[in-house]
């Protein structure tokens, strides 16, 4: 997986891999969430994103997505590897 870093106050850096679904984001805090059964689409949106940390926030407010703790691993139903 290809993690790209970016200027952020909430991301330092995300990635995807596109077999699994699999979205990983580490934030500034050193907490990682990985995110699975996103669609390409998602992680495209947040690539094209102006501000990938409002993006991830409101990602993270809608219904669809649940966390389930204390795991760290959050999961978007419809519509999530480690590294450092």
């Amino acid at each position: 997986m290809e993690l790209h870093t970016v200027d952020s106050s909430m991301i330092q850096a995300f990635g995807y891999e596109a077999d699994s679904q699999t979205l990983l984001v580490i934030f500034n805090s050193g907490k990682t969430h990985q995110y699975l059964e996103v669609p390409k689409e998602i992680y495209e949106q947040l690539l094209a994103a102006g501000s990938k940390g409002s993006y991830m926030r409101d990602l993270r407010q809608t219904p669809a997505i649940t966390a389930s703790a204390p795991s760290l691993i959050l999961q978007i139903r419809s519509p999530r590897r480690l590294c450092r």
